[in-house]
């Protein structure tokens, strides 16, 4: 057992790197032996089950339920049955690289409100509204690493860490405001001047995740 999630209805979702998704139900009494029930999903009771090799599993709040493998990303919307001990299920999708993900190979995951951060050996990518809509990389952002291990969402800050192999990146998002609100924001282009002479690098700075850049000849 690799990874655990606490779930909306009480039990709990445990990532196991053998045998795909636990679901551990200890009847609400985790200090109470006796009640407690363990039920594996693997390929063999559920084949859409993208691999056995579950990394993480995270849950959003509308219950939809995300586990990295090693050979894709689960998204399952479904109810646990606590009286039969079956997962009843609703939806399953499985994310690959074909869908825009930097690889097949998921590391972890975090949910940041309503958006699905995809740690990879690739980079980072960014799940919105069911599309993989940004994916970024030591190469296009400040990102340390492209072997992203470990993703934590601080909701008070605002700032999603994201840990790799070589080190510990912050990512500072921004937040939805008023059309009629302004916000002072800095943003830097250097070096200025710039010579294409197909050699160099040009850094923007200060710029949300979402944004778009036009460059004009």
């Amino acid at each position: 057992l690799y990874r655990i999630e606490f779930a909306a209805q009480g039990h709990k979702w445990l990532a196991s790197r053998t045998d795909g998704l636990v679901i551990l139900d200890d009847g609400d009494t985790p200090f109470i032996g006796g009640d407690d029930r363990f039920v594996v999903i693997n390929q063999s009771v559920e084949p859409r089950l993208s691999s056995n090799r579950a990394f993480d599993v995270a849950e959003e709040e509308d219950g939809t339920l995300w586990v990295a493998t090693d050979n894709g990303l689960n998204s399952i919307r479904s109810r646990y049955d606590r009286d039969s001990g079956g997962l009843d299920v609703d939806d399953w999708r499985v994310y690959s690289t074909l869908d825009g993900l930097a690889s097949d190979e998921i590391n972890t995951l975090e949910i940041e409100n309503d958006h699905v951060w995809v740690g990879t050996n690739r980079g980072l990518s960014l799940i919105e509204d069911g599309e993989v809509v940004l994916t970024l990389t030591a190469a296009n952002s400040g990102l340390i690493s492209n072997t992203v291990t470990g993703l934590y969402f601080d909701a008070e800050s605002n700032d999603l860490w994201i840990g790799t192999l070589e080190g510990l990146s912050r990512l500072h998002l921004g937040t939805d405001m008023p059309m009629n609100v302004e916000v002072a924001t800095e943003h830097t282009v250097f070096p200025n001047p710039f010579v294409a002479d197909g050699h160099g690098r040009l850094t923007l700075t200060g710029l949300p995740p979402d944004a778009h850049v036009r460059i004009y000849s």
